[in-house]
């Protein structure tokens, strides 16, 4: 490597004077009083202060037998504390960071990571955007909105969020490529012409899960080797959505986007089938006003899982989520998505919304509910709860299927 410079010499010279000083220094102290510690402790501090050398400081302690050791030790101990002080508050500067472990996952507009934040274990939600446009439609008003509803939720079947910050950050166009800015529609927003744009990127501090409910799918633990559900565990995991549906509605809350990509997984071996289900992911969520029936203008919901009135007239209620909670309850149910891929292009499934002859009529005649083009003909989310309970009480007896879900 390069040579080292003169002043940094200069700075290993004295910090290996100060090391051998410190030593004998400490070693004199062997038979010390609780006064004469005191006293080196000041000495030590006024080393580093540079205002003497260990060598000498060590020297005339161990000659001297006159020194104001009250004082000494008034002024050590108020040393010490102011020390400790400043500890603390590093301590606590360091306990608010963010030590990123990895990725979880990437979405179109966001990305989610683990961490470790006050010494839990945590996933980190994501999201950068242009600051163009005001309202509550624009990407800025949707990450305003989210974050105030997940940190304002407290419930055990919708995802903890325990803290949230925006950060501004000014970049240029070349720069916001690697800033992955989205735009309204949820897609990448190329740089005008080189010019700074004033960006913003949201972190959402949330409890660590172990999957999504699509990821449990796949990793085949609500399913028998013969394709038939386990019923139990079927049934129990969708009380939970039930019951964090019911919530979010008691509080006027639409979530607007329920699908099993949006329900996550929690292991807790304190429950028969092993895990929890969560609700998560409130960015295309509304407030929607008591004394009003429904919200306008409402263009948001992902293809397959939205509500036709959603669609066709921009209208949502609560009953649109349970549109969209019939969709989810057929795709656990029956192991298949609401749609397929043919020559790349998604298109709806032709088994939808069927079931097998072997399905409980139960949760057929729920599903079929649930899926009524008229709002009004649909359950609440609290009737809904209550028949899943009923169906999940009717087969607990019943052996919950193998495997569970994997570590996080």
């Amino acid at each position: 490597g390069a040579p080292a410079s003169d002043s940094s010499k200069s700075t290993s010279t004295g910090n290996l004077s100060c090391i051998k000083g410190a030593q004998a220094l400490m070693g004199s102290l062997a038979n010390a009083s609780s006064d004469q510690v005191a006293h080196a402790l000041l000495i030590v501090a006024a080393s580093c202060a540079g205002a003497v050398t260990l060598e000498e400081s060590g020297s005339k302690s161990q000659s001297s037998g006159s020194a104001d050791t009250p004082t000494h030790r008034q002024r050590a101990e108020k040393l010490l504390k102011a020390v400790q002080t400043q500890a603390e508050q590093l301590d606590a500067g360091q306990a608010d960071k963010l030590l990123i472990k990895g990725e979880l996952g990437t979405g179109i507009s966001s990305k989610v990571l683990r961490a470790t934040w006050r010494g839990l274990e945590v996933a980190v939600k994501t999201m950068a955007f242009t600051s163009s446009g005001s309202g509550p439609e624009t990407p800025l008003g949707r990450a305003v909105t989210e974050a105030a509803l997940c940190t304002s939720l407290n419930h055990p079947n919708i995802v903890a969020t325990y803290h949230y910050e925006f950060k501004r950050m000014e970049t240029s166009a070349a720069e916001g490529e690697q800033l992955a800015v989205v735009d309204a529609a949820g897609q990448k927003a190329d740089g005008q012409g080189g010019k700074a744009t004033t960006d913003y990127k949201l972190f959402l501090i949330q409890e660590l899960c172990h999957t999504t409910l699509d990821g449990g799918l796949l990793l085949k633990i609500y399913h028998h080797a013969d394709g038939k559900p386990c019923e139990p565990r079927v049934f129990a995991t969708l009380v939970e959505v039930a019951s964090g549906l019911v919530h979010l509605h008691s509080k006027n809350i639409i979530h607007g986007d329920l699908k099993t990509v949006n329900v996550l997984l929690k292991a807790d071996l304190r429950l028969t089938h092993g895990m929890v289900a969560k609700l998560a992911d409130f960015g295309l969520s509304a407030v929607m006003d008591p004394t009003r029936t429904h919200l306008s203008n409402y263009k948001r919901g992902t293809p397959f899982y939205v509500a036709p009135e959603v669609v066709e007239a921009g209208k949502v209620t609560p009953a649109s989520d349970l549109y969209s909670f019939g969709v989810l309850m057929w795709a656990v149910y029956v192991d298949k998505l609401p749609y397929v891929k043919v020559d790349g292009r998604f298109k709806g499934n032709p088994a939808f919304p069927n079931f097998p002859a072997w399905a409980n009529p139960g949760l057929v005649a729920l599903v079929q509910r649930c899926l009524s083009r008229d709002p009004s003909l649909r359950p609440t989310a609290h009737q809904v709860h209550q028949w899943l309970t009923a169906l999940a009480d009717a087969v607990a007896d019943e052996e919950p299927v193998a495997p569970g879900l994997p570590p996080v």
